[in-house]
C-alpha cells in the first residue's frame, strides 16, 4: 500500500523513516493553490484521489496525523507550501520523504532532474501495464487520465530526458495537472534507501 501526497515542488530529503516503517502504506500530500490532493496506493490499485479545499497547512497536516499512523510514509512535494507541512510532520515525529522535482535525479545520466525520472518512472510502470497486464489499476477519473496522458517531454543532446515545463503544461491543458503530478508521485519509489544514511543520527536527514 502507497499513499502520496503532493505539495507543488520538491526537495529531497527524509525525516523519521526508518525503525520499523510500514511501508504497506505511503501517502503523497500535494499542495497546490493550498488545494490538497491525497493520494493512496493499495497493492497495485491507486485509490480515489481525495481532494479538499483551501486550507491553512496545520489543517491538512493534522487530517493527515489524525488518518495514519506515525509509521506510515508520507511523501510531500516539498518546495514552497509543502516545505511548511514537511517541517511539521517531522516535528511531529511522522515517517516523511519531501521531494523536490527541480533536484537532480537519482540517474542523472538519463534524466535532467528529479521530476524526469518521476514521470518516467510512471510512463514505464504504465507500459508494462500495457503490455503485460496487472501491474496497476487506476480510478475511472477523466481529469486524472487526461494528467497523466497529455504532459510531452524531449531528448537532449546530452542524452537526457526533459519533462515539458510545468507552466507550458499547464496552458495546453487549461488548469494545473495535480492529479496526475500527485498520482505519478505515489507511484514513484525512492531508489536510496534511508537506513544507508541514518545510522545513528536523530536529526532529519537531507539529501
Amino acid at each position: 500500500d502507497s499513499l502520496c501526497l503532493l505539495f507543488s515542488a520538491l526537495f529531497f530529503y527524509y525525516s523519521f523513516f526508518f525503525n520499523d516503517t510500514a511501508t504497506t502504506e505511503i501517502y503523497t500530500l500535494s499542495l497546490h493553490d493550498a488545494l490538497p490532493i491525497l493520494t493512496k496506493k493499495t497493492g497495485k490499485t491507486i485509490d480515489k484521489q481525495k481532494v479538499w479545499g483551501k486550507k491553512k497547512i496545520p489543517w491538512s497536516v493534522g487530517k493527515i496525523m489524525a488518518e495514519t499512523e506515525l509509521n506510515e510514509i508520507v511523501k510531500v512535494d516539498a518546495c514552497g507550501l509543502g516545505s511548511g507541512a514537511f517541517d511539521d510532520l517531522a516535528e511531529e515525529g511522522h515517517a516523511t520523504i519531501g521531494l523536490d522535482s527541480a533536484s537532480n535525479a537519482f540517474d542523472t545520466v538519463k534524466f535532467k532532474n528529479l521530476r524526469a525520472e518521476i514521470w518516467w518512472n510512471a510512463r514505464e510502470i504504465f507500459q508494462k501495464q500495457y503490455e503485460e497486464g496487472n501491474v496497476i489499476s487506476i480510478p475511472d477519473d477523466p481529469e486524472l487520465i487526461m494528467d497523466l496522458t497529455g504532459l510531452q517531454y524531449k531528448p537532449l543532446t546530452s542524452g537526457q530526458y526533459l519533462m515539458e515545463a510545468k507552466d507550458q503544461y499547464k496552458k495546453r491543458l487549461g488548469r494545473s495537472p495535480d492529479k496526475g503530478d500527485s498520482c505519478v508521485y505515489c507511484l514513484y519509489e525512492i531508489p536510496v534507501m534511508a537506513e544507508e544514511y541514518y545510522e545513528e543520527n536523530d536529526e532529519d536527514i537531507f539529501l
